[in-house]
């Protein structure tokens, strides 16, 4: 089972990515790219060329999680300028 927990902190590539690749594909990509280490507690969120699916990669400890949602029409994700390779997420403040 994969627990999204509150420490998991979420990398978010605003660059496309080649959707052929695979677990091995983004892996390497995390490697080379974004010069990262996958295969720890960090959530990877890739984006297709057309904004039109994302794909999670994760590593729980016994391997890696690929998860993949291809949007509607209505959800599909925002045309825009070219940001930076890798947009971090901070995390939400704790509540008590």
């Amino acid at each position: 089972m994969l627990a999204l927990t509150p420490q998991l902190r979420v990398l978010v590539a605003t660059a496309p990515a080649d959707f052929r690749q695979g677990m091995d594909g983004l892996a390497r990509r995390v490697r080379q790219v974004l010069t990262d280490e996958p295969m720890r507690e960090v959530l990877f969120v890739f984006r297709n060329r057309r904004g039109t699916a994302l794909k999670l990669l994760v590593y729980d400890g016994q391997g890696f999680w690929l998860c993949q949602k291809c949007l509607s029409e209505h959800a599909a994700l925002p045309k825009g300028h070219n940001p930076p390779a890798l947009c971090p997420t901070t995390p939400a403040p704790a509540r008590v």
